[in-house]
């Protein structure tokens, strides 16, 4: 094989090769090293890193998702470029299992559709008696977690695919979004008031369980709740304001406040 003639070769602005190296040691960097010590429960330091998307920019104005791939460098961005635009969606979302061998479709009026991952076909169906906004694993997948715009969280045992349990979110008015910490220690739910509660999951299975946090500091309702790799910082999204996320770190602190504190990134 011969030499790439120059023809062949991309053309790059001057310094993106820096950034786009400087983006995979980070990331390389951050993954080569595991667990590390706990968080300081009162300082968070942080920058501003190459923006995922700088060498494409075609998602549009709008990033509806992004996921990173637990394996390799890379990542998935998503926009509404080039969107096939329909009359209405049939799911709202979709979740994978811890292990990658389910996907959870959200639908409408309460179903919950389970499709294997690998030849697409349909397991069975869950049904919820409420509209379900967002579903998430507890970290072996063992259980399913749902939360519905009427403020009912749903609890589902996945080897029975049955609802072991149901119970109303605390002052939840429309519920958005819920979470599990990766080491199920906690649950969080979202709602359109921009409350968020957190829950010790080993009381959630009580007729009415009470959160051990109630976060009321945010302004918009709360589209996406999510637990960093350690559980100690909770983000909380606002796809309804711009730039709208708070993180909150540690949580629960032997139940005493300040046992956290917020950063706003505007």
């Amino acid at each position: 094989m011969g030499a790439t003639p120059k023809w062949a070769h991309l053309h790059q602005p001057a310094g993106e090769d820096e950034e786009e190296a400087l983006l995979e040691k980070s990331t390389g960097d951050y993954l080569a090293r595991g667990k590390s010590a706990k968080l300081d429960k009162k300082r968070l330091d942080f920058k501003k890193q190459v923006d995922l998307n700088h060498a494409s920019r075609t998602e549009g104005a709008i990033i509806a998702a992004t996921e990173f791939n637990p394996k390799y460098n890379m990542a998935l961005v998503a926009g509404f470029s080039s969107t096939v635009v329909g009359a209405a969606s049939l799911f709202k979302n979709v979740l994978v299992s811890p292990d990658g061998e389910l996907l959870v479709f959200i639908g409408k009026n309460g179903q919950l559709h389970l499709f294997d991952a690998d030849c697409l076909s349909l397991v069975d169906t869950l049904y919820a008696s409420g509209d379900v906004t967002s579903a998430a694993f507890n970290s072996d997948g063992s259980r399913l977690y749902t939360h519905t715009i009427e403020g009912d969280v749903y609890i589902w045992d996945m080897h029975a695919r049955a609802c072991i349990h149901r119970y109303y979110d605390d002052g939840c008015i429309g519920g958005t979004s819920i979470a599990v910490s990766p080491n199920n220690q906690y649950l969080a739910c979202g709602s359109s008031s921009g409350v968020v509660s957190v829950y010790d999951l080993a009381n959630v299975m009580s007729s009415s369980p009470s959160p051990v946090k109630v976060l009321t500091r945010l302004r918009s309702s709360v589209s996406t709740l999510a637990f960093n790799s350690s559980s100690e910082i909770l983000a909380t999204v606002s796809n309804q304001v711009e730039n709208a996320i708070k993180l909150i770190m540690s949580i629960i602190s032997e139940h005493r406040d300040p046992g956290y504190c917020t950063s706003e990134v505007t």
